[in-house]
């Protein structure tokens, strides 16, 4: 009886490619109306299918960094495919995570955030709009779209863009993964306005 052939990283990836069929929605983008993959969504999918065809899954920061003047934390990180049964066969890659956050979360967020797209473009999966995820903007109560901003609300957001030095108030918001000011939802405005009096106070500290 001839053994059982072993296949090498590669031929175990490209069989996982080959198994994975398609990856859970279970986000719901109310501004835009649709279904996206959550982190968890991808993850609990690809950690399964990885264990199954024998993929060992790595990966070290090797780097982080903070943008102050765009409010954006990054991080860099090398990941490793390794041969379950060959542990001198693996591939070595290298992947980028971004996260609109200061706070301590935002490397855990610009983490996850990595390693959820590196899967998705590594294993050449479809998980719905990729530029969506929590940090869009918060999402209206049962799914549905909130109404639009109040007139109060666009004028204070005009007002502290203006007072931080951003000329193109949509740019701005644009640049945080929000929408235009002319479709901020109520919520949404509320969020906006709360970050930048925050850092108006921030500055106002320093």
């Amino acid at each position: 009886m001839s053994e059982e052939k072993v296949l090498n990283i590669h031929q175990r990836k490209v069989a996982a490619m080959l198994a994975l069929r398609s990856i859970p929605k279970n986000g719901y983008n109310a501004f835009g109306r649709y279904k996206y993959a959550t982190d968890g969504d991808v993850l609990d999918t690809m950690r399964v299918l990885l264990a199954e065809h024998g993929i060992d899954f790595c990966v070290s920061m090797t780097e982080h960094e903070w943008i102050e003047s765009k409010n954006r934390t990054i991080v860099h990180m090398s990941i490793t495919l390794a041969n379950m049964d060959d542990p001198e066969d693996y591939l070595v890659l290298k992947a980028i995570g971004e996260a609109n956050d200061k706070t301590d979360k935002g490397t855990v967020k610009a983490l996850t955030s990595g390693v959820k797209y590196f899967l998705l473009k590594t294993f050449l999966a479809s998980a719905g709009n990729e530029d969506d995820d929590a940090d869009s903007g918060p999402e209206p109560p049962g799914g549905k779209l909130t109404e639009l901003s109040t007139l109060a609300q666009k004028n204070r957001v005009k007002e502290l863009m203006e007072k931080l030095g951003y000329k193109n108030v949509d740019a701005a918001l644009t640049e945080r993964r929000f929408p235009a000011l002319s479709k901020l939802s109520v919520d949404q405005a509320a969020t906006v306005i709360e970050k930048l009096e925050a850092k108006i106070a921030e500055k106002g500290a320093e």
